[in-house]
Formats: C-alpha cells, sequence, structure tokens
C-alpha cells in the first residue's frame, strides 16, 4: 500500500475542501441578513472536526486586556454535543498566551511534551485524555480576538500535516471574518435606528431650523423647521454653503466664516443676526452653532439650531427708538443698571464684567477695563463686544496681566487721570500700519474706529480705565458720550475701592482670628518645639502653602524644628530640602539671612534672577520651585533683644506677598518669639526648681547627723548637770535643748519638702481615735503653752474615729498649734474635734493677732509667711507640709481670719479615706464651712 501517496491525496483533499468551506461560508455571510454568529461559528466547528477528524474543536473569546480567554462553543464530535464555559487564566499559562501573541499558529504534536501547551498537562490534558493540540489565533481588526482550539484525543500524539495546519488557520479567517461581519451588522443595525431616531426627531421640530453642516459648511441635513423658516425644500437646500443664507453685506464683511472658526475654537457659539430666505427677504435669527467632533477630536462638521426672532427683533429696534428719543434717559437707565449691578457684588472682576456687558452695544460695539495694581501692573479684567465684532477674537483671550508694561494708550489716563477722546483713528491706524513698533498694542490689536478712555477715580487715585471701541466709520463718540463714560467709570472705581475696602476689612478680621488661634496655640504648651511645629500648621493655607521654621540653639547652631505644607503630597519634598541644604550661617537662604540681619526679607515676585542668589545649587533652586515658591516671606524670631529664629513663609502664583503680608507675619512672629522665651525661661525655672529640691533633700540629710549627735551630746549633758545642781548650766542646756529641738523641726521640714517635690510623701494609714490624738498632742505642747503664757482647751463631746496615717495627722495639728502658741501669746487656743457624718472636723483657735485679708490666698504656699522674719521665727513651711499632708488624705484645710481677732484653721477629713479617690472638699479656702 502506497501510504505517503495516499496522504498526500488525503492532503489535496483537505486543501481543497478548506478552500471550498472558506468560500461557502463567506458565500453564507454574504447571503444572510442577519447573521447569527453563534450559529455560523457552531456550523463552522462541527464541519471542522469532521474535516480534519478531530475529537474536540472549540472558540476560546479573549478577555479585555488578553489576561484570560473563555471557551465560548466547543463541539465534541464523538457526542455529537455542543459545551462551553471553561475559563484559562494568563497568569497559569504565560507561555502559552505568550505563544498565540508571538506565532501564527500553535501545532503541537505531543501536547503533553510541547513547552507552549505542556502547562496545561495537570489541569486539563491528561483529565481529557488530550495529547495533541493545534490551536489557531483569531486577529479581530489588527486585536487579538480569540483562538480556534482543535484538540485530538488518543493514547498517542498526532503530527499535523502542512495542510492539516493550513486548513486550521483557513478555518481561523473564516472565524475572523464571521466575528467581523457580526460586530459590523450589530453597529450597522444601532447606527440605523439611531439615525432613525434622530430624523422622527429633528422633523418633529417645526418651530426651529435644524441644519447639519459638513466641516466646509455644507449643508447635509434639512428639517421641516428649516424648510417652514428658510423656504427652501431639503433638496434644494443639501449641498449649499452656510454663507448662502446670509445677506450679501453679512458675506462681504466674512461674518459667517468667522462663526464658523468661532464655533470650531470654543466648540459652542450663540449668535444673532440678519438671515436671508429663499425669496429674498430678511430675518432676524437668534443661531446656536455647535462643533460636532469624533472620539479623536476631528472636526465631522457642524450643527445649526436657529429661530426666527424677527418680532423680537422689530419690538427690540423700536424700544431703541424710543430711548433714542430721550438721551438722557438711556443715560440715567444704564448708569442706574450699572450701579445696581456695582452694590450688589462685591465680587470686583465680577461686578466689572457685568458693566462691561451693559455699555455693549449702548456706548461701544467693544468695552474694556483695566486695573491697576502694584509694581505698576495692568490687569484686564474685562472684556465685552457686540455680535459679530472684530473683537470677538481678542476678548476670547484669556484675562490677566498685560503682557509687559501697560498698553499705551492707558499711560497717560493712568497717569493724569484725564480722559483720552479720538472721534476718529483713522490716521493712527493708517501710521500704526506703516511703522514697525510695540506702541499702541490695543488699537493694533481691536483696530476701531472711534475710541473713548476714561479713568476710574476714587479718593483721589486713579485705580484703572474703563475703554470703549466703535469699529463702525461715521459714527464718532461724542462730548455728551464723554462725559457719559466718565460718569460710569467713576461710579465703578468708586465700587472697586469699596470692594478693595471690604476685602482688606474681611483680611484684617482673617488676620486678627489667625493671630487669636495662633495666640491661643501658643499658650498651650510650655514645649517650645511642640509650639513652633503647631505655629508652621496654623501658618499654612491661610498665610502661606509651606511654612519653615529654624530656631538658634546653644553654641550658635541652627536648627530647622518644624515644616508643614498645605499639600500633604509635597511634605517629603521639605523634609528632603531639610537633609539635603539644612541651614548654616555661611548659606544664603532667607531664613539665614534674617539670622543675620535680624530683618525681614519679603520676595513678592520670586523670579529665577532673584532665586539664584539665595541657593546653594540649580538642584535647590529646582526643589525650591517644586514647593511652590513664587513669592517668599522669611521674618525673624526676636525676644528681649536675642534673636531666637527665623519663620519663612512661600506660596505660588495664587497670592502675592505684600506689606499687609508683612504685617501680619511680624505679628505672628513676635508672639511666636514671646512663646518661645517664655517656654525657655520656664524649663530654666524647672532645672532651677529641680536644683533646688535636690540641694534641699542632700542638705536636709547632711545636716541630720551633727544635729542628732549634738542632741545626743546635750542630754549627756543634762544628765550630769542634774546630778551636780548647777542651776545655772542646767537652764542654759535646756535652752540649747530647745534650740535643737527646733532647729531639728526645721531640717524635718525641710526633708518634708523635698519628699513632697519627688513624690516621695508616704502614708501608713490605721484606725485612730482623733480625740485621744489631740489630747495627746496638747500634752506634748503644755510646757510650750506655760512659757508663752496660753492656756489649752480641748473640745469635744466623744471619740471621733477614722483611718488615718497617725504621725502625719500629729504633725497637722504639732504645727497648727505651734503657729497658734506663736501668734497668740498670752491668750487661749482652742482644739475642736467634732464628727460630721462621713468626715470629721479638727479645728484651731485663737486669739492673736490674725491674719490679713490680702494674705489668707498664700499662706499655705511653699514659703510664704503673712508676718516679717525679723519679729516671728520659721521657714514659711509649716502649714504648706499641712496642706500637702490634709489633701493627701482627701480633706481640705480652711482658715478664717481678721486682724486682731484671731485666726480659726478648720480642717475636714473623711472619715474612711481611700487613697487614690479625691474628696470633693479638697483644696484650701479662705473659709471653714458652717
Amino acid at each position: 500500500m502506497d501510504v505517503p501517496g495516499a496522504v498526500l491525496e488525503r492532503g489535496h483533499v483537505l486543501h481543497r475542501q478548506s478552500v471550498l468551506l472558506e468560500q461557502s461560508v463567506l458565500l453564507e455571510l454574504a447571503a444572510s441578513q442577519a447573521p447569527d454568529f453563534q450559529a455560523s461559528l457552531r456550523q463552522i466547528l462541527k464541519s471542522d472536526a469532521e474535516l480534519l477528524g478531530v475529537e474536540r474543536v472549540s472558540y476560546w473569546s479573549f478577555s479585555a486586556g488578553a489576561e484570560a480567554i473563555r471557551c465560548d462553543v466547543l463541539y465534541r464530535r464523538d457526542a455529537n454535543a455542543f459545551d462551553g464555559g471553561t475559563e484559562l487564566r494568563r497568569r497559569d499559562f504565560p507561555r502559552y498566551f505568550q505563544a498565540l501573541l508571538d506565532e501564527l499558529y500553535i501545532a503541537a504534536d505531543d501536547a503533553r511534551r510541547d513547552g507552549r501547551t505542556s502547562e496545561f498537562t495537570e489541569s486539563y490534558l491528561k483529565p481529557r485524555g488530550i495529547t495533541a493540540m493545534l490551536d489557531v489565533p483569531v486577529w479581530v481588526r489588527g486585536s487579538l480576538g480569540g483562538v480556534v482550539c482543535h484538540e485530538h484525543v488518543g493514547g498517542a500524539p498526532r503530527v499535523w500535516t502542512a495542510e492539516e495546519q493550513a486548513f486550521a488557520r483557513s478555518i481561523g479567517h473564516v472565524v475572523s471574518m464571521a466575528l467581523e461581519t457580526a460586530e459590523r451588522t450589530r453597529a450597522e443595525e444601532s447606527l440605523r435606528r439611531s439615525e432613525e431616531r434622530f430624523r422622527l426627531l429633528v422633523d418633529g421640530v417645526k418651530d426651529q431650523a435644524l441644519i447639519m453642516l459638513d466641516p466646509e459648511g455644507l449643508v447635509v441635513s434639512w428639517n421641516a423647521g428649516a424648510q417652514r423658516i428658510l423656504g427652501y425644500e431639503a433638496a434644494e437646500a443639501l449641498g449649499k454653503h452656510f454663507s448662502d443664507f446670509h445677506p450679501p453685506d453679512s458675506v462681504a464683511r466674512g461674518r459667517p466664516q468667522a462663526q464658523l472658526r468661532g464655533a470650531t475654537a470654543r466648540g459652542r457659539l450663540e449668535v444673532e443676526g440678519w438671515r436671508l430666505r429663499k425669496d429674498g427677504t430678511r430675518f432676524w435669527a437668534g443661531v446656536v452653532l455647535t462643533s460636532l467632533r469624533d472620539e479623536h477630536g476631528r472636526l465631522r462638521g457642524f450643527a445649526e439650531v436657529s429661530r426666527d426672532m424677527t418680532e423680537r427683533k422689530r419690538a427690540e429696534r423700536q424700544q431703541r427708538l424710543l430711548a433714542a428719543a430721550s438721551a438722557a434717559e438711556q443715560q440715567q437707565r444704564l448708569l442706574a443698571e450699572a450701579s445696581a449691578v456695582l452694590v450688589s457684588s462685591l465680587d470686583s472682576d465680577a461686578a466689572l464684567t457685568a458693566v462691561a456687558h451693559r455699555a455693549v452695544p449702548l456706548l461701544g460695539d467693544t468695552c474694556l477695563i483695566h486695573l491697576q495694581e502694584g509694581g505698576g501692573r495692568v490687569r484686564r479684567v474685562a472684556c465685552e463686544h457686540a455680535p459679530g465684532s472684530r473683537a470677538e477674537r481678542h476678548c476670547g483671550d484669556l484675562l490677566g496681566p498685560e503682557e509687559g508694561e501697560a498698553p499705551t494708550e492707558l499711560v497717560r489716563v493712568l497717569r493724569t487721570g484725564r480722559s483720552r477722546f479720538l472721534p476718529d483713528t483713522s490716521r493712527l491706524l493708517q501710521r500704526l500700519g506703516e511703522e514697525d513698533s510695540g506702541r499702541f498694542v490695543l488699537f493694533r490689536r481691536f483696530r476701531p474706529a472711534s475710541v473713548l478712555v476714561a479713568p476710574m477715580l476714587a479718593r483721589g487715585r486713579t485705580l484703572g480705565t474703563l475703554t470703549l471701541f466703535r469699529e463702525e466709520l461715521g459714527h464718532p463718540y461724542t462730548r455728551g458720550e464723554q462725559a457719559l463714560a466718565e460718569e460710569l467709570a467713576r461710579r465703578t472705581a468708586y465700587a472697586v475701592d469699596n470692594a478693595r475696602l471690604y476685602e482688606e476689612l474681611r483680611r484684617a478680621e482673617q488676620s486678627q482670628r489667625f493671630l487669636g488661634e495662633a495666640t491661643k496655640v501658643l499658650v498651650e504648651s510650655l514645649d517650645y518645639e511642640t509650639t513652633l511645629s503647631r505655629v508652621s500648621r496654623l501658618g499654612v493655607p491661610l498665610l502661606a502653602d509651606w511654612c519653615v521654621v529654624d530656631v538658634v540653639e546653644e553654641g550658635n547652631v541652627l536648627r530647622r524644628v518644624a515644616a508643614a505644607h498645605a499639600d500633604p503630597a509635597r511634605e517629603p519634598l521639605l523634609r528632603e530640602l531639610q537633609v539635603r541644604y539644612p541651614a548654616r550661617w555661611d548659606t544664603n537662604p532667607p531664613a539665614t539671612r534674617v539670622l543675620r540681619s535680624c530683618q525681614p526679607e519679603l520676595y513678592s515676585d520670586l523670579s529665577d534672577a532673584r532665586l539664584l542668589p539665595l541657593v546653594e545649587s540649580p538642584a535647590h533652586a529646582r526643589l525650591i520651585r517644586e514647593l511652590g515658591s513664587d513669592t517668599v516671606l522669611a521674618v525673624p524670631l526676636v525676644a528681649r533683644g536675642r534673636i531666637l529664629g527665623a519663620l519663612t513663609f512661600g506660596a505660588a502664583r495664587k497670592r502675592r506677598y505684600g506689606p499687609v503680608d508683612l504685617l501680619l507675619a511680624e505679628e505672628l512672629s513676635h508672639r511666636t518669639a514671646m512663646a518661645i522665651d517664655n517656654a525657655r525661661l520656664y524649663q530654666e525655672a524647672q532645672k532651677a526648681i529641680n536644683l533646688r529640691d535636690e540641694f534641699l533633700s542632700i542638705a536636709s540629710h547632711e545636716l541630720r547627723t551633727p544635729i542628732t549627735t549634738l542632741h545626743l551630746q546635750l542630754q549627756h549633758l543634762q544628765r550630769h548637770c542634774a546630778k551636780s545642781g548647777d542651776a545655772t548650766l542646767c537652764r542654759r542646756l535646756d535652752i540649747s535643748a530647745r534650740q535643737i529641738h527646733r532647729l531639728d523641726k526645721l531640717i524635718e521640714g525641710l526633708l518634708d519638702v523635698s519628699r513632697i517635690s519627688t513624690g516621695q510623701f508616704r502614708f501608713n494609714l490605721e484606725p485612730l481615735d482623733l480625740t485621744q490624738l489631740a489630747s495627746e498632742v496638747l500634752e506634748q505642747f503644755q510646757q510650750e503653752a506655760a512659757r508663752a503664757d496660753c492656756r489649752l482647751v480641748l473640745r469635744a463631746e466623744g471619740p471621733v474615729t477614722g483611718r488615718y496615717d497617725r504621725l502625719r495627722l500629729e504633725q497637722v495639728l504639732a504645727n497648727l498649734l505651734s503657729n497658734a502658741i506663736k501668734y497668740a501669746a498670752g491668750g487661749p487656743v482652742t482644739v475642736g474635734v467634732e464628727e460630721r457624718g462621713d468626715f470629721a472636723r479638727l479645728t484651731v483657735q485663737d486669739q492673736g493677732i490674725g491674719i490679713p485679708e490680702k494674705d489668707l490666698s498664700r499662706i499655705f504656699g511653699r514659703f510664704e509667711r503673712a508676718v516679717s522674719p525679723r519679729n516671728y521665727g520659721g521657714l514659711g513651711l509649716g502649714l504648706f507640709i499641712t496642706r500637702q499632708i490634709v489633701e493627701a488624705h482627701g480633706g481640705s484645710i480652711a482658715v478664717k481670719s481678721r486682724p486682731g481677732e484671731g485666726s480659726t484653721f478648720t480642717v475636714d477629713l473623711p472619715r474612711d479615706f481611700r487613697p487614690g479617690v479625691k474628696s470633693a472638699r479638697a483644696g484650701p479656702t479662705e473659709g471653714p464651712e458652717p
């Protein structure tokens, strides 16, 4: 048997069949009115499987971005059934997806070993018994749309012949054409339905002319409204040019082409003007002309919607004729309307635009309003023109500062404050056309026939100019119109001046609120770095787009302690600036210049020429620009004659720093400097207090040792004196012992102050009878009271118990009794103990010298005294320690006293004291509770 011959013959048969199949499918698609792609695809796949003798043939479509393919249709020849739904992702089978993009087809004779398809072996090939694959990509309009997959099922691999591969590629072409045909048919059907709806909509509009033009302005669509208004049948109008519906004089002036250009540039143009009907009559039309563009932005044509407004125009003309009968009435109406606009808005730019709009066309074809700003700059804030005016393309320019110096036409008016009046500019325009210079920019640009420039005067200052142009010859400005323009300019100037005053007032109020908030922030913390960080945040965005703070630290070292930006995305730029270009005395940025000179630095317009001398390198300059630094302000932080640092603010072009901003920044810097100085003084005071407390603690401990030794020696001598019977010596030894005891009490007081300051004041709570404690303390003070000729009295009705520290409450009573005996010598001292519900009350009452009212609030302070130390000894610590002990027990102490009438100290203590729970009565007061 001639096997190669049979294979060759089979190949020829397949080739002929592929050609016939492709042709038949194409013929079927061409003959079908509404091809069903799915039905066609199924027929193609079934024929493909039969002709190639393949068990499985499927079509897979790609998702957007070619990240996955999904089986749309799978034909299984053994079951003669269709299936689908499986999805494969590119991230799971990257080599296969890349092969589809790079190769014309994939012929994998042994799919399980082929590098392009082996990825499927375990998950797809083996479960389905597939050993060979022949996959053909399907390209649709240059993009990969899908793949036709032939899968051979069997025990051994299959060798795909060249004819089979060619046939498979033909199948791919057929599927591609079927897919494109189906998509095109769907698109055409959608377009047909859309056009039908549009046609029905357009034909239904009867009172408006809806006309479609091509990019050259030729009519391509004509509705029933256009036929009714213009008189042309659709067949007559199609192909006519847009200008054919304009009067000859309008065509001669180029208005139709100008309108097309305006619609092209702006996208939409609204105009009014005369139009021409078929019978030659004119009508006044209101027109909206819109440019039409495709998805790539290419101009596809224009849509014109116009309405016959002749009656309205006639009525308007009659109104103008009536108004012309009384020029004074016209002028008053214009001035009244302008005044109403000017007083109704504090947005000066919007008000000026409204005024210019009302001045056209009554006073001119074009009205320009310029304002004079700082530095001699002139800004154009309004430009209004009549429909079809030559100024149309110039007024469409962005409003803003005029390029270069102020326009020549305005300089003299701004300088002198007097109007400029040019009834006829023909000779001037002729001369300007011959000379090559930059003078008279406005005349060159607008080319008016008659000009009127009026100054805007308010409070003796020229704030700007109001400029009026007329384009038509033979209608020059008159002196009466000049007077009207000057009055209009004067009212406009006062409105601008009021708006500026309002803005200054508003900024002043903002500044006051800002400074108030800053002051609040400055006093909230005594940590100056925290304070400066808050100040830098507070400065943006009200005062700046960014703010940095540099301080001079010990050793004359510069350090940046705070930085903030209104845009969080630019905060890293501030950190990069700090790392790469730290503040140093030998550099030249505004902050360092301020620190060296102690004078503010103001850069209203930080141009490149002014920036470069301030930076270290071009990279430094680029970083400054990226922060948004078109205007910069730096002020020193000075307190008590010392420079502490500098605040630097920067902003983009949306604002420009001036004297007002400088004043605000200097006030902020003054308050900030005072806060920094206070914080540093506080820190120094805290250090001094800590050193004092440390000294007191050390000194007290060091004094205790010699005092204890001296006390023991005196006791030893007192025993020997008692045996010897020397009365004089014993008396002197008793006096020395009392002084040693007094000194020991003073040292113990200093130790208590040290313990209180360091938080080492400890208590040992136990059940205690306050009546018994008071009796014991009185017994201890009997000898001292006898020396002062004081009678001690205890007033108590019975035991009063609670949980207290015995030694500390004994110290409280001892301090109060000691003071009472000291200041009430010769009089009685009464100690009272009583129970008051959940509280126990101790009172110590004397009839001594009393305490002035002004001293009552301070006698419980540390080292505070209400009497002269020359007459009464002590360190002023007894009442301070007493208050600390009482409050530590959850209680309160109060005093009631008058000079010459004695004093009463009242101590209230909770009977069931729980450490950590503060009593509602805690804190010293000037009078006890009743």
